[in-house]
């Protein structure tokens, strides 16, 4: 009783695609329940699409856009992490060290034009250069 199907399921031709949709629904019940894997419910699913003449009838392609409709919302549920609280922004260490070349080496016009690419650095950059001022 536990031998492969190796024939396609009699009496198949009078099944509606309607009725492959509420066995995957099964199948995700059974899934969630922690009877079965993941895995094991698609494969279940896709199975019964080959077997049960569901490919023949209505083709892969409408048997997996039915497959895909059951399982999508439980898939994006397991896989979306929760979303993490934003991290303050810090300024890059590269943007510090530009900031010191650009203060030794170029002119106050064009230091003035670099601040003005660098809008959210300006105050962590003004600090900066304040403590080397003093020091």
């Amino acid at each position: 009783m536990s031998a492969p199907l190796r024939h396609p399921i009699l009496g198949a031709q009078q099944l509606d695609l309607s009725e492959f949709v509420e066995c995957c629904g099964y199948q995700l019940r059974h899934m969630k329940m922690g009877l079965i894997s993941w895995q094991n419910a698609i494969d279940g699913c896709q199975f019964l699409a080959e077997h049960g003449g569901f490919l023949e009838a209505f083709g892969q392609d409408a048997c997996q856009r039915e497959l895909s409709r059951v399982f999508a919302p439980s898939i994006a549920a397991e896989i979306e992490p929760e979303p993490a609280e934003p991290r303050a922004y810090r300024t890059p260490q590269a943007t510090v060290d530009a900031f010191f070349y650009v203060m030794r080496n170029e002119t106050p016009a064009r230091l003035k034009a670099w601040l003005a690419d660098h809008p959210r650095d300006a105050g962590h950059l003004y600090k900066l250069w304040k403590s080397h001022a003093v020091t």
